[in-house]
């Protein structure tokens, strides 16, 4: 493969001219102040794998333009633990890493996409996943449908208290934030005052009227959703969710892993930044039904990619209810790094194979 890499970047990444697989683009941001925002350590770890597979990662940003033949990139060396900035080729594949649903909602990066497609290049992910679409999405699948718990848009006071009194108990959620932030869940007590549960706190309202007036204007400025409470099975009195990375493998979407996440500061969230813990799946694995999640995983995969664009990584919260029926919380377009070791690995061996794969087949 031709290239136009200097001879000295590649000596420092350990690497022979002549030798290189594949060159991945990691698309991300550049803040006001010029530094790189996205997860550094999935970078690094990313880097590392890539480099023993005969390629070179590097991070780009938007504003810059692919019908150069060069590109400004930060690049990782793992042997001297160090970010160097580089002028560096063209990428072969663009591996979407954008942090912030805003910054693809941006002029630059629609336009820095419709470029690498325009070129040919490669380009997943294609884009965050906005909840209430991707349920609208799934509930239209036959078999997909009977996992999702019941979900509606916030849209004004009586509808949302219908809902509400419908199920006793809901979770409301911004439909495109992750990481627990700003889901809250709501009880209506049978004497009509409402409970409303945060990961930090606790309000007790009169009654429905007054809580909307509390958040209505959280509601409207950060759109949110309503989704049904499943009451969930749990291990040792704390209810437990499941993290499925689902990835696609060239001819379909394969469950890479599966992580466990259990409340324990709060009972609202599992996130860990949210003060959930991580346990091992080998304690809930008698009450997982794996085969239904490895199927489930295919569908979701298949369904994403021929609506929204290309997905060939996500990963997928469920909850298991006391009859270890799979419920689908949220689907996440671009995972996080996963603490489990294991799946990580494999995470990063995958990508890798993608990314020449992809590289290979244009």
């Amino acid at each position: 493969m031709k290239h136009t890499m200097e001879a000295t970047l590649l000596q420092r990444l350990g690497l022979e001219e002549t030798e290189i697989k594949v060159l991945a683009g990691i698309l991300a941001w550049k803040s006001r102040t010029g530094s790189i925002v996205g997860n550094k350590k999935l970078f690094e770890d990313l880097q590392r794998k890539l480099l023993s597979c005969q390629g070179v990662s590097y991070i780009i940003t938007p504003n810059q333009s692919l019908d150069r033949h060069e590109i400004e990139g930060y690049l990782f060396v793992p042997n001297e633990n160090v970010w160097i900035q580089a002028n560096v080729p063209i990428p072969n594949v663009i591996y979407n890493r954008v942090p912030y649903y805003q910054h693809e909602k941006s002029e630059k990066f629609d336009q820095f996409k419709q470029d690498a497609l325009r070129k040919g290049i490669p380009f997943f992910n294609s884009s965050f996943l906005d909840k209430w679409s991707t349920y609208q999405l799934l509930s239209q699948h036959e078999k997909i449908r009977e996992h999702l718990p019941d979900t509606i848009e916030v849209k004004d006071e009586e509808t949302c208290f219908q809902f509400l009194r419908r199920y006793s108990c809901i979770y409301a959620k911004p439909k495109l934030r992750s990481k627990g932030f700003g889901v809250m869940r709501i009880r209506l007590k049978q004497d009509g005052k409402i409970y409303c549960e945060t990961t930090s706190t606790t309000i007790l309202f009169a009654n429905f009227t007054r809580f909307w007036e509390r958040f209505y204007t959280t509601f409207e400025k950060n759109q949110y959703i309503l989704q049904q409470a499943i009451e969930p099975k749990t291990y040792k009195g704390r209810r437990f969710d499941l993290r499925i990375l689902g990835q696609f493998t060239g001819s379909g979407f394969n469950m890479t892993g599966i992580g466990v996440r259990q409340s324990f500061h709060q009972e609202v969230t599992t996130h860990i930044p949210k003060g959930g813990r991580i346990i091992p799946f080998s304690r809930v694995t008698h009450m997982t039904p794996v085969q239904q999640l490895e199927e489930l995983t295919q569908m979701i995969g298949k369904e994403l990619n021929k609506a929204f664009g290309v997905f060939y990584e996500f990963s997928i919260d469920i909850g298991l209810d006391e009859n270890q029926h799979p419920y689908l919380f949220e689907v996440n377009a671009k995972p996080m790094t996963f603490d489990e070791e294991e799946i990580e690995s494999k995470r990063m061996q995958q990508l890798c194979t993608l990314f020449i794969r992809l590289y290979q087949q244009k």
